[in-house]
């Protein structure tokens, strides 16, 4: 094989069959994997290749494939012809023959059209599905296990497997049953590619503030204040909520403190309105004009609240660089018995607190005058000299800057994921979505085979309001956050 593959990818490929499931870690080379495999067991069957729309437009997987001398032309390839097309063009090749498929990061969740037409491909072709997260619960696994042929149909798994809630008003699983045998048919599908990487991530949060007057008049009183009416519905409260949280100057002031500390820097977040704070990041403003009101504290003593003024740099005890924070109820003021698992955060505000109230005897609530862990980015923020922004979102589809300073503002939907990202070590979430998986998927954008960095720097922007510590207990534990379960279970 002209191409080297490492020790993991040699063994997936090995193990790697019909119907399986490709199961790696971003940044793992599981494209690779899947050529390899490819040319060893299905050439010289024509490769169709369904993935996201920002992985087919960069051409990655053609530059993948060209190691092997397979090309998208009949007289242009030494095996099958390549086609490389999106998940949302996936109807166009459902009567295809005699063909290998590859589903790159796959969508196949639920009933939906994407799922029927995947299975009318199966059915017609040899196929391998590639993944970072194979499945959050059983029902994920559905499609896979149908195209397999271990059940008829959707209904002949739920009568086996599942046992529903009879006292919710919406479908809710209770529990499952016959869990030995799901076990075993998932073992017999996943193909692992366990690897050692040479990075260390670095998961760090940064304490900003929230406006809990604001806050509390949206949870408490259900009131929208941006159009000044009654909150019509669940959905609608946890929006505004989120916005209340996202929308605080003191996250703005956390990203400029994080822009002097690294020169290129990749910006997460979820909604426009986030998105429209963050491009005023061109302008150049001082940090130290951000002021925090004193509703943004949660309920304490003037010696405790004060501690919160700020942004504050706090190292995370786990991987996932989220906040299990230990707060009394008076500290967060709406969570009942909140969990303690993070003696870590407790210490950094701890040793924190004499400084805090030094900057308060001062009599200024500016974020300048106070003395933690970004004091010296705070002091000198980044400016905007020579400083480039590109986006990535459902309105631009720019590519990641080639200058010396930049930030590259990403949309966590539009591009979590088919794409990746060396030329720097640093990240900042602006907001955490409630999917674990676009989570993960949005830290391996960094965390790749090839890059020359060994120490990453994720920093998660977190305020101790409710919305994000319940966001983070459910990222924390490998969960997806969902509202109305929240509401349910409350």
């Amino acid at each position: 094989m002209a191409v080297q593959l490492r020790k993991h990818q040699l063994i997936a490929v090995d193990k790697l069959d019909n119907g399986k499931i490709l199961w790696g870690g971003v940044g793992s080379g599981k494209s690779i994997t899947a050529v390899a495999y490819y040319m060893k067991k299905e050439a010289p069957k024509d490769v169709y290749v369904i993935t996201t729309a920002k992985k087919r437009d960069s051409l990655d997987w053609e530059s993948e494939f060209s190691k092997f001398g397979v090309g998208k032309t009949r007289d242009g390839t030494v095996a099958g012809v390549l086609n490389v097309d999106s998940w949302n063009n996936i109807g166009r090749y459902q009567h295809i023959d005699d063909a290998f498929f590859i589903f790159d990061e796959q969508r196949l969740v639920g009933s939906g059209d994407w799922t029927a037409k995947f299975l009318a491909i199966a059915k017609r072709n040899r196929w391998i599905l590639l993944s970072a997260t194979p499945g959050d619960n059983w029902l994920d696994y559905i499609p896979v296990f149908l195209a397999n042929g271990y059940y008829r149909n959707r209904t002949e798994f739920k009568h086996q497997h599942v046992v529903y809630n009879t006292y919710t008003k919406f479908p809710k699983v209770d529990r499952y049953i016959g869990v030995g045998k799901l076990v075993r048919m998932r073992n017999e599908l996943l193909v692992e590619m366990p690897y050692r990487s040479h990075t260390t991530p670095h998961p760090k949060e940064v304490l900003v503030g929230f406006d809990q007057k604001l806050f509390d008049k949206v949870w408490k009183e259900r009131w929208n204040p941006y159009e000044n009416r009654p909150i019509r519905d669940v959905s609608e409260m946890f929006h505004v909520a989120r916005k209340v949280v996202n929308s605080d100057p003191s996250r703005l002031a956390g990203i400029r403190a994080l822009m002097a500390m690294h020169s290129r820097l990749i910006i997460f977040y979820n909604f426009d309105y986030e998105l429209e704070i963050l491009r005023t990041l061109s302008t150049d403003e001082r940090t130290e004009s951000v002021t925090i009101s004193e509703s943004s504290l949660p309920n304490t003593s003037e010696s405790e609240s004060s501690k919160f003024l700020t942004p504050v740099l706090v190292d995370s005890t786990r991987n996932d660089g989220v906040i299990s924070s230990k707060l009394s109820d008076s500290g967060i003021g709406l969570l009942k018995n909140p969990t303690i698992t993070n003696p870590t955060l407790e210490s950094s505000l701890r040793e924190s607190s004499r400084a805090a109230r030094t900057a308060a005897n001062l009599g200024s609530r500016s974020i300048s005058n106070r003395i933690d862990p970004l004091a010296e980015a705070l002091a000198t923020p980044a400016t905007t000299d020579n400083l480039t922004i590109a986006e990535w979102n459902g309105h631009k589809h720019q590519q990641v800057p080639t200058t010396e300073r930049w930030v590259y503002l990403v949309q966590y939907a539009a591009g979590g994921e088919g794409w990746n990202c060396i030329t720097t070590n640093a990240m900042a979430f602006w907001s955490m979505p409630y999917s674990y998986k676009q989570w993960r998927q949005a830290h391996g954008r960094i965390d790749r085979l090839n890059t020359p960095f060994v120490d990453l720097y994720y920093y998660t922007l977190m305020s101790l309001s409710l919305m994000d510590l319940v966001i983070s207990q459910s990222l924390s534990k490998k969960r997806s956050f969902n509202e109305a379960a929240y509401v349910k279970g409350k």
